[in-house]
């Protein structure tokens, strides 16, 4: 983590394990970094997928903001493609991982 600090760079904990200690390190060293809401493709269908994207709408409803993270999978790609041409119509939009750290999101 001292290292990401020194080079100015952030950290994205993916949320892969419940006894992460990464909130803790990203706080006690001061970089830059955040936490995922939700991994969306633990079920790699299109359905399964979509149904995450929709979760990680209402997460970012309910508190300005939220971190979606997935694999480079095909399906996934492809989901989140067709998920980013209907989430203007939730009144949201799909920013770069950067603006939201820089908002200094709520734990």
């Amino acid at each position: 983590m001292a290292e990401l600090k020194r080079r100015g760079l952030m950290f994205l904990d993916a949320r892969s394990s419940v006894v992460s200690v990464t909130p803790q390190l990203i706080k006690s060293v001061g970089v830059a970094g955040e936490t995922a809401d939700k991994f969306i493709d633990t079920e790699a269908s299109e359905g399964g997928i979509l149904d995450s994207l929709d979760e990680i709408a209402t997460i970012a409803q309910n508190n300005g903001s939220a971190i979606a993270v997935g694999e480079p999978y095909p399906i996934t790609i492809g989901s989140v493609r067709a998920w980013l041409k209907r989430i203007n119509e939730q009144g949201l939009v799909a920013v770069p991982l950067t603006a939201v750290v820089a908002t200094n999101r709520p734990s």
